[in-house]
């Protein structure tokens, strides 16, 4: 009897320690270039995206766009303080889905200037 109480604390215990969480909570956007970025409006298309937060000093803003009834379509504006990558938290209602597809649509440098080619910037999801 007390190894198969054993064996069931184990297996809880390895259960709660799952790193696959899932459920609410947020996922990090970052934006990177071949320079120091200090804007950018990025478009994100998929379900699950319920706000988002800066993280780093700056300004953030998640705008829906696409019609009700359609694949959920949201642009998100970042403006940070500090020239560099840029990074948000984005809300997900889900952390074990597949992350949304993202896409920069414009991009300003350090001295706000536009990036000629937006679309050449790496976005990258991460926990």
């Amino acid at each position: 009897m007390r190894r198969w109480a054993v064996l069931l604390l184990s297996v809880a215990f390895a259960a709660a320690c799952s790193d696959d969480p899932r459920g609410p909570g947020t996922l990090e956007l970052v934006v990177r270039g071949p320079a120091p970025l200090g804007a950018a409006v990025v478009q994100i298309t998929g379900s699950g995206v319920t706000g988002a937060a800066g993280a780093v000093p700056g300004w953030v803003e998640l705008i829906p766009v696409a019609p009700s009834g359609s694949t959920p379509v949201h642009r998100l504006v970042i403006v940070q303080e500090a020239a560099g990558d840029l990074r948000v938290r984005l809300a997900v209602s889900d952390v074990s889905a597949l992350p949304p597809r993202a896409v920069v649509l414009e991009a300003s440098d350090r001295f706000d200037l536009p990036v000629v080619n937006p679309g050449s910037l790496e976005v990258a999801f991460g926990r």
